[in-house]
């Protein structure tokens, strides 16, 4: 549970920011090598045990030492580690925070989290916001976008993914088409690395005369020029090596995005009809699995999915205006 091994990466500061975490450290700083220090993390009292305090009042900044945890690893072993410490434990009602890590604010691009209040909706379910963390931690002065309802916004995304539901048919089509892109782009990757792995044997046949005909030409005139060829021949391998690697790269991609899409089309076939009685774990989970980012702009909700480069946006109401939190929950801006 010490997040000292915990290696600061995206995973990490978005866990952190969440959990209203005092951050001395700029979201640049989280670059994915070092880890984490955090302060005030325990209470400590003479003659007892050290009391675990709240994480809004940890004191947290990157640290000079190496991390050794990804932040994803960390972050599902603290959900498990909450699980474990009561057998009465129960999941979080339903349309609570379902888009924490996928909503960014618009105008500086940080991440929006969740904050609750203590009033309840009709249904009562507990109101809460989204703030942007920039904002929240400068108190306004660097970004200023205004909040958003969060359960008006959950629930409207909710109803788009419903929508999806319905033109369940289209959709996968798209993604059969696309899947036949990526299928066209993998075999044609898979050629030019079997093209480059010829070549790569090739080279190392050329050098291996001219490294043994080095030793019988040490010290005389011919020894430079066999130098030079070796030399452009261990460049020209490093050129091609550098090709090799970014194209096994992208084949490992290509066969990946297969395995996405192929849960997509899975999820697209049942999602309008059945997500109503999904847990709020598993609606986060199917919104993932589509939904690349949502984006709050101040009056617009932008919702960014895997299988385009568009957006489908969600105006506000002509007939209100983007409010701050202080508003009814009725009242809110979508």
């Amino acid at each position: 549970s010490n997040p000292v091994y915990m290696i600061a990466d995206e995973d990490a500061y978005c866990y952190l920011t969440e959990h209203g975490v005092e951050l001395f450290s700029e979201r640049e700083a989280f670059d994915g090598q070092h880890g984490i220090m955090a302060y005030n993390r325990t209470l400590q009292r003479p003659g007892k045990s050290n009391q675990e305090k709240p994480m809004n009042e940890w004191i947290v900044s990157v640290g000079k030492h190496p991390g050794v945890i990804s932040g994803a690893t960390w972050v599902k072993v603290q959900t498990l580690l909450g699980l474990n410490k009561s057998k009465s434990y129960r999941k979080p009602r339903s349309n609570v925070a379902l888009l924490s890590g996928l909503l960014y604010c618009g105008k500086c691009g940080d991440y929006m989290r969740p904050k609750l209040t203590d009033r309840l909706t009709a249904m009562g379910e507990p109101i809460f916001t989204y703030l942007c963390t920039t904002k929240e931690r400068s108190r306004g002065h660097i970004c200023s976008i205004k909040n958003v309802n969060g359960n008006t916004l959950d629930a409207k995304i909710i109803d788009a993914i419903k929508e999806f539901g319905k033109n369940g048919d289209q959709m996968v089509d798209q993604i059969a088409n696309i899947k036949k892109e990526i299928r066209g782009d993998a075999e044609a990757c898979d050629a030019e690395i079997t093209k480059i792995q010829k070549l790569l044997e090739e080279n190392d046949g050329d050098m291996k005369p001219l490294i043994l005909a080095l030793g019988k030409a040490s010290g005389t005139s011919a020894e430079q020029y066999i130098l030079t060829q070796i030399e452009e021949l261990h460049q020209k391998r490093e050129s091609l090596q550098k090709r090799l690697s970014e194209l096994q790269a992208a084949s490992s991609q290509h066969e990946l995005s297969e395995i996405e899409f192929d849960l997509m089309s899975q999820l697209y076939a049942s999602l309008g009809a059945n997500i109503d009685d999904y847990t709020v774990e598993e609606k986060r989970a199917a919104i993932r699995t589509f939904v690349k980012r949502i984006v709050w702009d101040g009056e617009n909700i932008h919702l960014y999915l895997f299988y385009h480069d568009g957006d489908y946006d969600f105006p506000a109401p002509k007939d209100q205006n983007p409010v701050e939190s202080d508003v009814p929950s009725g009242e809110y801006s979508e």
